[in-house]
């Protein structure tokens, strides 16, 4: 009766893989080579735990941000057309969070984060763009250039007193 060997890179019976190449561990391994089966008394390998953290409760910083994003957010919203400032396309009457743009990034800027001239709204489609493709072919990056050097500008005025 022909024992059965490890599943490739998993051996079914929890122990280290020692062969690589097969992905056995050593009695799968004497058993692939043909040799006699020892008795071997091997320590059960635990599995390696995620490297994603688990899902955790936000932080009251964190929940504080979130409230303050919600509370500007809708003050936007009451402020300007629900329209896309890239290419004109109603946003509906709903607000969503993925209608609000930084211009200059919330990681980046975190000073920046709650102040309503930093937000573009945009249709998800151009969010995407301005946040990861070359935003300089979109309309509004001329008008955005103009917002960044105000923007700077206030900040360097802030540092400096």
């Amino acid at each position: 009766m022909e024992e059965e060997l490890c599943q490739p890179n998993k051996c079914k019976k929890g122990f280290k893989i020692i062969n690589k190449k097969h992905g056995l561990c050593q009695l799968c391994n004497e058993v692939r080579l043909g040799k006699e089966k020892k008795i071997y008394t091997l320590k059960k390998v635990p599995l390696k735990k995620s490297s994603k953290p688990i899902d955790k409760a936000p932080t009251k910083k964190l929940q504080k941000k979130r409230l303050d994003d919600k509370s500007m957010y809708a003050e936007i919203w009451n402020e300007r057309d629900h329209v896309c400032e890239e290419c004109g396309t109603s946003l509906g009457e709903e607000l969503q969070p993925i209608y609000f743009s930084h211009i200059l990034s919330k990681k980046a800027y975190p000073e920046l984060r709650h102040n309503k001239e930093n937000i573009n709204l945009l249709c998800p489609k151009h969010h995407r763009e301005w946040e990861f493709t070359d935003r300089q072919h979109m309309t509004i990056y001329g008008k955005n250039q103009h917002i960044i050097e105000k923007l700077r500008m206030e900040l360097l005025k802030e540092k400096k007193s």
